[in-house]
């Protein structure tokens, strides 16, 4: 049984469009979940129902085997921590972090021993008198961190908690925090937009979409095998082409034919072709040789210098696909080039789900 196990829930806020429609899933103790997905797709109205914020329409929240469909937000023992962090600008760092504990009316000397233990956890014990708005961004956001952790909740429960910071300093406290979670042991549930982040904090990921888990996995699973394109548009990936399946077992797409290594789909299947970026050869293209399976022939679009590798963009029927490339690149916008991609780096979708 999993420490936490989410039961066939549903909510909705307006009679035609669900928030949260028949979810399903288990968090196993000292595990990082992301919920990953769009705005508006249902993971925080998720969160909020596990908190007890609100009240399922149908459904089940059990945690270590007892329904907390009755038990009030405040007896969960569950933390949470929000993206605008909710710190008390006129207190200081450690008088932040000691508020929880204050409201348990815990003993000063078993407090002031907490306090010390979780600043030290955060790396801010030489911070502890400033006043919170007298420190960073991302001091603040430890300090908030500090604070969810202090109390010891049995599930921490964080909401977009890096959307206010910008991008470089986002990278370095996404490890960061995923360090000071597996640190403690926690068990916690992280909500956000960004794929780059569910990658580096969680060990499985739930991809959400309308309301609906679309697919949930470990973050190098749900990276080699999408389940549907919307999974893989959302992941990042980019060259998503529509075709159909000839009799010899061939894709056949605007952009090319190509043939998969293990798959046999089916003759006639109207198709979505995932081709991913990695480039197998790469040459001009004199159109004296005709276009053999598993090649594109296009018009080089941009190249975008990315540090350890080149961003290709190459335009070709109506379609604007991208590569990368991490070797010499000979070539320049608007020249006529030819890709090889391996059949390895092929996934077929015979049908069009979300």
């Amino acid at each position: 049984m999993s420490l936490l196990e989410v039961i066939a829930v549903s909510k909705s806020y307006s009679l035609d469009a669900p928030a949260v429609r028949d979810v399903s899933l288990g968090i196993e103790d000292g595990e990082i979940l992301c919920l990953l997905g769009p705005s508006g797709c249902g993971k925080t109205t998720l969160l909020r129902m596990i908190a007890g914020l609100e009240r399922p329409d149908q459904g089940r929240i059990m945690f270590e085997g007892r329904d907390m469909g009755k038990v009030p937000p405040h007896e969960r023992g569950f933390g949470m921590m929000f993206q605008d962090f909710a710190l008390f600008p006129h207190k200081s760092v450690r008088e932040n972090v000691a508020f929880g504990l204050r409201m348990q009316h815990m003993a000063t000397p078993e407090l002031d021993r907490r306090v010390v233990a979780m600043l030290e956890l955060v790396d801010l014990a030489r911070l502890g008198e400033r006043q919170v708005a007298e420190i960073s961004g991302g001091e603040q956001q430890r300090v908030a961190l500090a604070r969810a952790l202090a109390p010891g909740p049995r599930l921490l429960m964080l909401d977009e908690p890096l959307g206010a910071l910008d991008r470089a300093l986002r990278e370095r406290l996404m490890l960061d925090a995923r360090a000071i979670l597996k640190r403690v042991g926690m068990t916690a549930i992280y909500v956000t937009h960004d794929q780059t982040e569910a990658f580096a904090v969680g060990d499985r990921l739930a991809v959400m979409n309308r309301g609906q888990i679309i697919q949930v996995g470990k973050p190098l699973m749900l990276y080699q095998q999408p389940a549907t394109p919307f999974v893989a548009k959302f992941l990042g990936f980019q060259n998503l082409v529509n075709g159909f399946v000839d009799e010899d077992g061939s894709i056949v797409t605007p952009v090319g034919h190509f043939r998969l290594r293990e798959s046999e789909p089916t003759p006639g299947k109207t198709v979505t072709l995932l081709i991913k970026p990695d480039i197998e050869a790469i040459s001009e293209n004199s159109q004296a040789v005709p276009q053999p399976e598993n090649t594109i022939d296009g018009t080089l679009d941009a190249v975008i210098f990315r540090g350890r590798y080149l961003q290709v963009w190459v335009s070709v029927q109506g379609y604007r696909l991208l590569f990368e490339e991490y070797g010499d690149f000979p070539f320049q916008p608007g020249d006529s080039i030819r890709l090889t991609v391996s059949s390895s780096q092929l996934l077929l979708y015979e049908s069009l789900p979300q």
